[in-house]
C-alpha cells in the first residue's frame, strides 16, 4: 500500500509522514519510509553549485521535472519491492511537482500523460493543508517564502482535478498529533477494507 502527501511547503507532510512511519515502525506494523526527493535535490544543488545555506536556490521546470522522474521512480520501486502488505509511506507524492511546473510544461505531450498515469500508482494521497512553522524559516532546503507557499497551496485542487483527476486528495488539518490521528484512523480503514 502506497501512502503519499500533497501539499506546499511547510503543509507538514514529512512530520506527519515520519510520525505515521514512526508510530507503525514502534507498532510493529510492517512499514516502510521513502523521503522526498525535492529536498536531497536541492541540498545537492547546493553542495555542487557552491550555493551557502543563506543564499537563494531557484529551480527551472528543468529541475522540477528530474525531482517528478525521481520521486516516481523511487515510488514505483518501493511499492514494487514491498508488495501490497507493506504499508510504504512517501513523504512527498510525485505529484507534488504538478505545484512547481509551469503550465506549459504540464501540458507537454512528454508529461501530461505521465501525470494522468502517475495517479494510479498511489492508494492514498493525503492533501497536508499549511500551518504555522517551528522554526523552519532556518531550513535551508526549503526555498519559498510564505506568499509563495500560500501561492502554491491555491493551486492544488485546480491542478489536481485538471492533471490527476484519478487521485483523491484526501485533507489532513490541525496540529501534527491531530494528523497523525487522522491518517491512522484512514490508513486503517483502507488497510483494514
Amino acid at each position: 500500500m502506497l501512502v503519499s502527501f500533497v501539499g506546499s511547503p511547510l503543509s507538514g507532510k514529512t512530520t506527519t509522514a515520519a510520525a505515521l512511519f514512526a508510530k507503525y515502525k514502534e507498532d510493529g506494523i510492517p512499514c516502510d519510509f521513502l523521503a522526498e526527493q525535492a529536498r536531497l535535490y536541492i541540498a545537492k544543488k547546493r553542495y555542487s553549485d557552491c550555493i551557502q545555506p543563506h543564499e537563494p536556490v531557484t529551480l527551472t521546470d528543468f529541475d522540477q521535472c528530474k525531482i517528478y522522474e525521481r520521486q516516481l521512480q523511487a515510488e514505483h520501486a518501493m511499492k514494487f519491492a514491498c508488495g501490497p502488505e507493506v504499508i510504504v509511506v512517501s513523504d512527498s507524492c510525485a505529484l507534488n511537482s504538478l505545484l512547481y511546473l509551469q503550465q506549459e510544461t504540464i501540458e507537454s505531450p512528454n508529461y501530461f500523460q505521465s501525470f494522468a498515469q502517475a495517479g494510479e500508482l498511489y492508494d492514498l494521497v493525503f492533501l497536508a493543508h499549511p500551518i504555522i512553522s517551528y522554526g523552519s524559516e532556518l531550513d535551508p532546503n526549503r526555498i519559498h517564502s510564505h506568499e509563495e507557499r500560500m501561492k502554491i497551496h491555491s493551486l492544488i485542487e485546480e491542478r489536481f482535478a485538471k492533471y490527476a483527476p484519478n487521485v483523491k486528495l484526501v485533507p489532513l488539518l490541525g496540529r501534527p498529533v491531530e494528523r497523525l490521528a487522522d491518517a491512522m484512523r484512514i490508513i486503517g480503514e483502507k488497510y483494514r477494507g
